[in-house]
C-alpha cells in the first residue's frame, strides 16, 4: 500500500484539527509526528500517481532511498525544534507550523513540476507568517523581503515550466528527464532555485530573515528550506548541458570564496551563521557537480549540524537578547554545551577529520579550497574565542583541546592517502585561527552594503543574462 503519501496530508489535517481541538494540541501534534514517522520508516520504496491517470497527466509521488533518508532526519529536526521552542505557542502559530511541515514533506515526495511549485508557494507563505509572527517591525520587514524575493523566484520557476510544457507536453519530472531540454529552461529554473536556496549574491533575504526571525524558525530555514533548491538541481543535473554545468562550477567557486570573506566581517551572531549557510550552499553545488552521489549525505550533515547550531544560538543567546558576537561573553555556558558547539562548528570547517572534509575531498581545487580554510579558521576563532565558560572548564579545555589535536595529527600521520593535502589544510586553518587571535574582534568588523534590495535585483538580472549565454553556448 502507498501509505507514504499520507504523511503530508496528516500534517495538513492536524493543522485544521488544531483550530477546533487546541486544548488537545500536545496529543494531536505528538500523534502526528509519531504516526508520520512510523509511516515513513515502514513504507517501501515505491511510486504512486494520484487518480486513474498515467504519470504524464497525473501527479506522481515517489519514495526512494534519497528522499526517505532526508525526511527521516527532517522529522527529527522539526520535532526537536517544536519541543524546544513551540510547545507554548498560540493556536495559529502551530497551525501554520504544521502546514509548513506538510508542504516540505510534499516537496520531497513530489515528482511533478507544478505540484513542486505549489509546495514551494505554500512553504513561502508559511514562513512569511511565521518569521513575522511576533509583529515586531524588523521581523515584519524581513518577512516582506523574503516574500518579495520568493515571488521573484517563483515567477522565474513558472516561466521555466511554461517553456518546458510547451515543448514536451508534460510536467512530470521523471518523464522530462528523457527529453532534450528547451533553450533557457535551465536558466530560469536554476535562477529560481538558487534564489530560494540562499546562495550568495542572489538571496538578499537570507541575512534579514535569519537575523530577525522568531527563535526556532532559523533551524528549519537553514537546515532544510535553504537547500531545497539544491535538491531539484541534484535531480536535474544529469540533463543539463555542458554550458550550464561550467557556469554553475564557476559561480559556486566565486560565491564560496566571497561568502566566507564576507562572513568574517559580520558583527551579529545569527548573521555570521546565515552567511555561513550561504557558503555551504556553494559547497552543495560543487558536491552535486563533482561527486553527485554524496549530495544526500551533504544535505543531512548540513541539516543536522546547522539546525542544532541555530537551536543552541537561539536558546542560549537570542532568547536572552544577546545579538552581537562581542556580547556573547556576557553569558556563561555549560562546558558540555561549549563542546557541542565546538564539534558542530568544526564539522563546518572542512578540515580533517570533519564531516565536510570527507564530503568535499573529491571536489579537487585543493589550493583554492585551502585558501577558503584560512578564512574558515578566522570564522572559527571569531565564534569560539567569544564563548564564555567557567574558569574550571577553561583549565579542562587546556587539556582536552591539545590532546584532541594531538590525536588528530597522529591519526593523520597514519593515513595512507591524502596526508599532505590534509596537513596543508590543517595548517591553513590554524593560521587563520592565529590571525584572528592576533588582530582580535575589531579588525574583523566592517559594514559592507552589498545586499540592498536594488543591488540584489541587479545581481539576479546579471546572473540570468550570463546563464543564458552559457546555456546557449552549451547547446551549439
Amino acid at each position: 500500500m502507498n501509505f507514504f503519501i499520507l504523511t503530508p496530508l496528516i500534517f495538513f489535517s492536524t493543522s485544521i484539527s488544531l483550530f477546533f481541538l487546541y486544548k488537545h494540541k500536545y496529543f494531536l501534534i505528538n500523534l502526528t509526528y509519531i504516526s508520520t514517522f512510523m509511516l515513513l520508516i515502514f513504507s517501501k520504496y515505491q511510486s504512486f500517481v494520484l487518480g486513474d491517470y498515467g504519470r504524464n497527466i497525473g501527479i506522481q509521488h515517489v519514495l526512494e532511498y534519497e528522499n526517505k533518508l532526508i525526511l527521516v532526519f527532517f522529522f527529527l529536526l522539526s520535532f526537536l525544534t517544536y519541543t524546544i521552542f513551540f510547545l507554548k505557542k498560540e493556536k495559529y502559530f502551530l497551525m501554520i507550523f504544521m502546514i509548513l511541515n506538510g508542504a516540505i514533506i510534499n516537496f520531497f515526495l513530489s515528482r511533478d513540476y507544478f505540484n513542486i511549485y505549489v509546495s514551494l508557494e505554500l512553504i513561502s507563505m508559511s514562513l512569511f507568517l511565521l518569521v513575522a509572527f511576533d509583529r515586531e517591525v524588523k521581523k515584519v520587514w524581513a518577512s516582506l523581503k523574503y516574500m518579495i524575493f520568493s515571488s521573484i523566484a517563483l515567477n522565474f520557476y513558472l516561466i521555466a515550466i511554461a517553456i518546458l510544457y510547451s515543448n514536451t507536453g508534460t510536467l512530470n519530472l521523471i518523464e522530462n528527464l528523457s527529453f532534450e531540454k528547451p533553450l533557457f529552461f535551465h536558466t530560469f529554473l536554476i535562477t529560481s532555485l538558487l534564489i530560494k536556496s540562499g546562495v550568495f549574491f542572489l538571496s538578499g533575504w537570507v541575512l534579514d530573515v535569519q537575523t530577525h526571525s522568531v527563535p526556532g524558525i532559523s533551524a528549519i530555514l537553514t537546515g532544510v528550506v535553504e537547500k531545497m533548491g539544491l535538491w531539484l538541481i541534484f535531480l536535474l543535473y544529469p540533463t543539463m548541458n555542458d554550458g550550464i554545468k561550467n557556469y554553475l562550477t564557476i559561480f559556486a567557486l566565486i560565491t564560496l570564496f566571497l561568502s566566507y570573506l564576507y562572513l568574517i566581517f559580520q558583527k551579529k551572531i545569527k548573521k555570521v551563521f546565515a552567511v555561513s549557510t550561504m557558503s555551504q550552499v556553494s559547497y552543495g553545488l560543487l558536491i552535486i557537480i563533482f561527486s553527485r552521489d554524496l549530495f544526500v549525505y551533504f544535505f543531512i550533515y548540513h541539516m543536522i549540524t546547522k539546525g542544532i547550531i541555530f537551536i543552541l544560538i537561539d536558546k542560549i543567546f537570542t532568547e536572552k537578547n544577546i545579538i552581537y558576537i562581542k556580547n556573547m561573553k556576557e553569558k556563561i555556558i555549560r562546558y558540555d554545551t561549549y563542546l557541542m558547539i565546538f564539534i558542530l562548528l568544526f564539522n563546518l570547517t572542512g578540515v580533517y577529520p570533519s564531516i565536510l572534509y570527507l564530503l568535499k575531498k573529491n571536489i579537487g581545487y585543493t589550493l583554492f579550497l585551502n585558501s577558503i580554510i584560512f578564512l574558515v579558521g578566522i570564522f572559527f576563532g571569531k565564534i569560539i574565542s567569544n564563548l564564555n565558560i567557567t574558569e574550571k572548564a577553561k583549565k579542562m579545555n587546556n587539556i582536552i583541546i591539545p590532546l584532541s589535536s594531538l590525536l588528530i595529527i597522529i591519526n593523520l600521520y597514519l593515513q595512507s592517502e591524502n596526508i599532505y593535502e590534509s596537513i596543508i589544510g590543517f595548517i591553513f586553518f590554524i593560521f587563520g585561527f592565529v590571525i584572528y587571535k592576533i588582530f582580535k574582534e575589531e579588525s574583523f568588523e566592517k559594514d559592507f552594503s552589498i545586499f540592498d534590495f536594488d543591488k540584489n535585483l541587479y545581481y539576479i538580472y546579471t546572473f540570468v543574462l550570463i546563464s543564458m549565454i552559457f546555456e546557449l553556448k552549451g547547446m551549439i
